[in-house]
């Protein structure tokens, strides 16, 4: 096939890689089948067809993670060697417990196993032997090394050798909240443990996942003698749940009140609060309410001045800072004139409805002399 028009290359600015994209203007009669070409001969071009569609099934199940704490410490620690044969060898323990506990291992994720099982029950007898097992190798003298879990059960789609679904996300989840040695689930899983195995659960706190509209309650399931369980720290509820954050910025708010919810900030027309200053990123901050608290983290190249209430100014650069009572939150340590900061506010709020504004465009006004608008046609306030 002859093309006429030669190949236009143009540099893709949206990855750090400067990717090249052929860009070829072709036409559709240019790709026409030949005549001669029988219909057996054709491409199919069906997106799936009854035997694809039979290798996705979806049936209840308990999803566990077991996650090797500190993985990365042992390599900076032990050398390369001797931190890989450590992980192989913990990694295969904890296979070996699953198999005897009856699960089943879908796969390895780095320094983490990934594995389903068809009751509570056996999920828990399962998580119990992967913590006895490694506490074990410990006992005998070898390479201390922990381990952290977390399951839920709940519907899950199996596509081949993968399970995908909002159960798999919650247990993910679990494991990532959960201490060196702890074992993380949900009510749904204690509530199918039998007598014996639920005695050994207890609440301790609710939290948000990022796409569900309610929170989680998290449960944790000891494992270790009455003594030692007696020393498991219960963290307490966040100290801001029913709170609100509010932000305010030149006559426009913005309010934060659902816990895995968030609020950008920036130059770019994207964000939440559009901002105008010229010290400003166009992804600047980012305030999130995670775990009870709300978090603001600095995105930004020349960082973020926040003052409470008290008077205190703190400077953060690609740094985090929690949000309390009433401040500020400025962009250039040289002003902080009130139409050139971000108020914000922790307050009571009347409603658990999410009441996040979408990003809508704000007066821009520079008080700088030398800054020049990023948007067309914007003229500058006298």
């Amino acid at each position: 096939m002859i093309v006429d028009k030669k190949p236009e290359y143009r540099e893709n600015s949206n990855t750090d890689s400067h990717l090249f994209l052929l860009n070829l203007d072709h036409s559709l009669t240019d790709m026409s089948i030949p005549e001669s070409r029988s219909a057996d001969q054709r491409p199919n071009f069906r997106l799936a067809d009854e035997k694809t569609q039979d290798n996705h099934n979806t049936r209840d199940l308990v999803i566990v993670f077991a996650d090797i704490v500190g993985s990365t410490g042992l390599y900076e620690r032990l050398g390369d060697r001797l931190a890989h044969q450590l992980v192989a060898s913990t990694l295969q323990a904890m296979k070996n417990a699953v198999d005897y506990s009856g699960g089943r291992v879908i796969k390895t994720i780095g320094d983490e196993l990934l594995c389903t099982f068809t009751t509570a029950d056996e999920a828990a007898q399962g998580a119990i032997n992967i913590q006895k097992a490694i506490a074990s190798h410990e006992e005998a003298g070898q390479e201390p090394v922990a381990i952290r879990i977390g399951m839920n059960y709940g519907s899950v789609v199996e596509s081949g050798d993968d399970v995908f679904g909002n159960c798999v996300n919650v247990a993910a989840r679990l494991v990532s909240l959960a201490s060196p040695h702890q074992i993380l689930t949900t009510v749904l899983f204690v509530e199918r443990l039998s007598t014996d195995l639920r005695k050994d659960a207890r609440e301790l706190q609710r939290v948000g996942i990022r796409g569900r509209a309610d929170y989680v309650a998290v449960w944790a399931l000891l494992w270790r003698s009455e003594e030692e369980a007696r020393n498991v720290v219960f963290h307490e509820r966040g100290q801001y749940q029913g709170m609100q954050l509010t932000l305010e910025f030149r006559g426009r708010k913005w309010d934060l009140g659902r816990e895995g919810d968030f609020i950008t900030l920036g130059r770019d027309e994207t964000n939440h609060v559009l901002l105008d200053n010229p010290f400003s990123s166009r992804l600047h901050a980012r305030v999130e309410l995670r775990n009870g608290k709300f978090v603001l983290i600095d995105l930004s190249t020349n960082g973020t001045f926040i003052r409470v209430e008290s008077g205190q100014l703190t400077s953060v650069t690609h740094e985090e800072f929690v949000l309390e009572d009433k401040g500020i939150i400025a962009f250039n340590y040289g002003s902080l004139s009130k139409s050139e900061v971000v108020t914000f506010s922790v307050h009571s709020r009347s409603s658990g409805r999410r009441t996040l504004t979408a990003p809508v465009p704000v007066q821009l006004v520079s008080t700088s002399e030398h800054f020049l608008p990023i948007f067309k046609n914007q003229k500058r306030s006298a």
